[in-house]
Parts: structure tokens; C-alpha cells; sequence
């Protein structure tokens, strides 16, 4: 398996998402409804015709508010933040993740990347 071998999709694939959401991160805090949120954009690793991971991005600078941290930030008008980023057991550390941040770079190249985590 290469990098090469990855393709992705955007905003499909909803049950699949749901499934490695379930098999993953059943007792992690993260956000399975933004699956379905229409005001998130899914990027959708695919290996051989079958989703292997997947990132929730917002596209807002109000993710603070929406994610409801008790912070004082200002995060750039023009930016991403990383909602989720979820990988199939079967195929962590195998480049998914990778894959999907570099998408997410080259399709929002002007655009500032958010991310935290919940500790």
C-alpha cells in the first residue's frame, strides 16, 4: 500500500463514516453528528473502493463558539478548523492521515488550519 493508492472523496460515503466512527472512537469525546451537518465538509480517504478515514473540517471562524471551549481566541476570518479526524483501525499508521492533511492543504491553500484536542 502507497500513498497512491489513497484517493478521496468529498461529502459521501455517510454510512461508512458512521461505521469507523463506531468501530474507533466509541469512547473518545468527539462529534459523530457533524457526519451529517451540512455545514461541514467531509474529506473521505478511499482505499480500494472503500472509505479507510475521514476528516470533518468547518469552514467558519466561529468554531470556537461551536465547539464551545471557554477560551478568549481570535482565529483568522479566512481559515479551516479540523473537526474530526477519524482512521480505521485496519489502516492507522499507514499514511491516512497524512494523506488527508495534505488534501486539505492543497484545497484550502490561502486558508489558516485550526485544530486542537480535547485533554
Amino acid at each position: 500500500m502507497f500513498l497512491g493508492d489513497f484517493k478521496l472523496e468529498i461529502n459521501t460515503r455517510f454510512s461508512e463514516l458512521e461505521n469507523i466512527f463506531d468501530c474507533n472512537h466509541q469512547n473518545m469525546i468527539t462529534d459523530k453528528s457533524a457526519i451529517h451537518k451540512q455545514d461541514f465538509d467531509k474529506l473521505v480517504c478511499i482505499y480500494d473502493n472503500n472509505a479507510v478515514g475521514y476528516l470533518v473540517i468547518y469552514k467558519d471562524s466561529d468554531w470556537i463558539q461551536q465547539e464551545q471551549y471557554p477560551i478568549d481566541f481570535k482565529p483568522a476570518k479566512n481559515c479551516v478548523y479540523v473537526w474530526n479526524m477519524v482512521t480505521k483501525k485496519d489502516f492507522q499508521n499507514r499514511g491516512v492521515a497524512f494523506f488527508l492533511l495534505n488534501k486539505l492543504k492543497f484545497l484550502y491553500p490561502d486558508m489558516v488550519i485550526y485544530a486542537t484536542a480535547d485533554v
